[in-house]
Parts: C-alpha cells; structure tokens; sequence
C-alpha cells in the first residue's frame, strides 16, 4: 500500500470521510482521521521547534512551576 497525507478543507472533510469508507477496508486504511484548526496547527509547529531546539523542560521542572504559581 501507500500512504497518502492530505490538508483538507473542514468544508469538504465529511465528503471525503464518507467516500473513503465506501471502499473496502482491505484497500483503503485511514490512519488517523485528527482534525486539526489553524490553531492547533500553530501549536504544533511550535511544539516541534521547541524540541528540534532543545527548548523543552521535563516533566518534573514543569510541576515545579505549576505548583510555584
């Protein structure tokens, strides 16, 4: 098989969604169905330069300055 991966418009998400599942499973696998807004997209690009950059803090710094506040 290939792996295809798309942006879809929200408008036509459902279309699409639909279609694909009138094909048969043993042809057609989606992966992962997560929509994603322009916000969330944000989220994610600065999360991946964050890492990328070395910029991230463990999990206990981070309760750390949660509990401080």
């Amino acid at each position: 098989m290939k792996r295809l991966v798309l942006d879809i418009d929200e408008g036509i998400y459902d279309n699409l969604m639909w279609f694909l599942n009138q094909i048969p499973k043993d042809k057609v696998e989606i992966i992962d169905d997560i929509l994603m807004d322009q916000e969330d997209e944000e989220a994610y690009e600065i999360a991946m330069r964050e890492l990328e950059n070395d910029e991230t803090i463990s999990l206990d710094q981070l309760k750390k300055e949660l509990l401080s506040v």
